[in-house]
């Protein structure tokens, strides 16, 4: 490119000179002037030449790369081991590091290492003494997602299999760890739409794993499946702390998912989808007190009161219903599924109204109307044990009773009533022979209660209590309705009568939320009692929460 420049300019020179050396006078002078500014005219060509041609290369160049950050291993060994009694195994610990000389990067190894790392030095040092390791193994998987990088790791003790993970997201192009809230704000997502779309995967996968085979574990008991099913999506179990990653801009969560064998739970990597689609509405109405609209994954009542309605609830003795809840959208809380159809009916001896949805899944929820209205709360279900493979639901009638039916893929035809009837009074088996015993402070009285639960229909609970202001004992008894259940619990819709009592008794909603943890050594088995609506059960106003202590005997 330079050679070729430097011939033109000097052929323009040469021509000058010869014009000038053929002229005289002031035309030589001109000529002169005239060469000057040839020459100025050349060399400034042969620069823009120059620039051009050098653009022209550049311009074949490829443009520059994103900063390409790599993952390598402190540790990448596996293998065979055996214990000095013989005992054989199998060992495989890899570690990674991320290639980057940024803080973030060295403080995200350091965590690494002391902790995965660490795992992995331990249990290599217990192979090379002729033990058995702790730990099988430490594996990792890495993932892309655009300029972030995100790690996720996992170890795997040796006896009881018991598995733990941990995520690390790094910005490759700022050189920053970035947290879950920050992979949120990045997704335009707020914690609370988080963790709705995550309770719903999370119900989605553990129904997916054992409802249609529950019988064969539980013969169809509805109590140990709602326990089970209530605590994975508990609020205890599901939050924002979990490990989360991005993989090609798709959002992931290892949650624990309840387990029906073996550990209590078992880690699940779920994928999490914000799409609804909202534009579909769907209505439909049971007599002429009920709407039902389903937009997107949400599910609203909305109940008029007509004389329709004041005599149906003057059958079931329901005269004092909160008059606030009538002519407004109610959202139906617990209900988890993607629904394809919605039925409402009168069903039964007593004519209750029943909402029934069913899922893409061939499974179906219901609403039971009058207990949620009756306690100014509304739940759903969950799965109704024992239907499986639904493809539609039909108003029916058997032995002269309204009924709704599920049509199975197969033709056969199945009433809810009864299935409704089973589920709706059962209870988890943590709940059952024992007692629970606390206190609540309730406007400055600092009131003890005793509270036993019994399965099945009719009166199946006792609530003593103990005001020391008066010293007085107090025997209340009553029936608990299951609804469904949300992040705060099982929910259950309460009547209770007092001792000597013939008024209309006390209605209300509460969560029941029972776990056991380790306190010195001891299984403390804790009831917390979230009050969701009606006159409270045990604290002073909706969403209080008492905490009761297992006790027998």
């Amino acid at each position: 490119m330079k050679i070729r420049t430097k011939r033109a300019l000097a052929a323009i020179l040469a021509l000058m000179m010869a014009l000038s050396l053929a002229a005289c006078g002031n035309q030589a002078q001109q000529a002169e002037a005239d060469s000057g500014a040839a020459v100025e005219s050349a060399q400034t060509a042969g620069d823009t030449v120059a620039d051009t041609e050098t653009e022209n290369e550049n311009s074949t160049k490829p443009p520059s790369q994103k900063k390409e950050v790599g993952v390598s291993e402190l540790y990448n060994e596996e293998g065979e081991g055996a214990s000095n009694d013989g005992f054989q195994y199998n060992y495989s610990f890899h570690v990674p590091q991320i290639e980057d000389d940024t803080t973030d990067a060295a403080a995200i190894n350091q965590e690494i290492a002391s902790s995965y790392g660490e795992i992995a030095k331990e249990c290599l040092e217990s192979v090379q003494n002729k033990e058995i390791p702790y730990c099988s193994n430490v594996e990792y998987e890495s993932f892309r997602s655009g300029d972030i990088l995100s790690l996720v790791l996992k170890y795997a003790y040796f006896y009881d299999g018991f598995e733990g993970y941990t995520a690390y997201s790094y910005d490759t192009a700022k050189g920053v760890q970035l947290t879950n809230a920050d992979i949120l704000k990045m997704q335009d997502m707020t914690e609370e739409d988080y963790l709705s779309v995550l309770r719903r995967a999370a119900a989605k996968d553990f129904d997916d794993a054992y409802h249609a085979t529950w019988g064969e574990f539980e013969d169809i008991n509805s109590g140990g499946y709602q326990e089970l099913r209530s605590r994975t999506i508990s609020e205890r179990n599901l939050s924002l702390s979990l490990p989360l990653y991005l993989d090609d801009g798709v959002l992931h969560v290892i949650a624990p998912i309840g387990s029906i064998a073996g550990a209590e739970y078992m880690s699940r990597d779920l994928t999490l989808e914000f799409t609804e689609a909202v534009d579909h509405v769907e209505t439909v109405q049971q007599g002429d007190y009920l709407t039902v609209k389903r937009q997107g994954n949400t599910v609203t009542l909305r109940v008029r009161q007509t004389p329709q309605l004041e005599a149906l609830l003057g059958e079931y003795g329901l005269l004092n219903v909160d008059t606030a809840l009538y002519d407004k959208d109610l959202i139906v809380n617990g209900l988890y599924g993607s629904y394809t159809q919605i039925v409402c009916g009168e069903i039964g001896e007593a004519d209750e109204p029943f909402v029934f949805l069913l899922t893409e899944e061939g499974r179906v929820d219901y609403i039971d109307v009058l207990s949620c209205l009756q306690g100014g709360y509304f739940c759903g279900s969950g799965p109704l044990l024992g239907l499986t493979d639904i493809k539609d639901l039909t108003q029916s009638s058997a032995d002269g009773l309204p009924d709704v039916c599920a049509v199975t893929k197969s033709g056969e035809r199945v009433g809810l009533w009864d299935t409704v009837s089973y589920q709706r009074y059962t209870m988890g088996y943590g709940l059952l022979n024992c007692d629970w015993c606390g206190s609540q402070s309730v406007n400055g009285t600092e009131t003890s209660y005793s509270l036993t639960l019994m399965d099945g229909n009719g009166d199946n609970f006792l609530l003593t209590s103990y005001d020391p202001d008066t010293d007085t004992i107090m025997n209340s008894s009553g029936n608990l309705t299951y609804l469904g259940m949300m992040e705060k619990g099982a929910v259950y819709a309460y009547w209770l009568w007092g001792e000597f009592s013939n008024g209309p008794g006390l209605t209300g909603v509460i969560a029941l939320d029972q776990r056991s943890e380790f306190n010195g050594g001891d299984y403390e088995s804790m009831l917390t009692i979230t009050e969701l609506g009606g006159t409270p059960f045990l604290g002073g106003q909706t969403g209080d929460t008492t905490t009761l202590s297992q006790s027998f005997g």
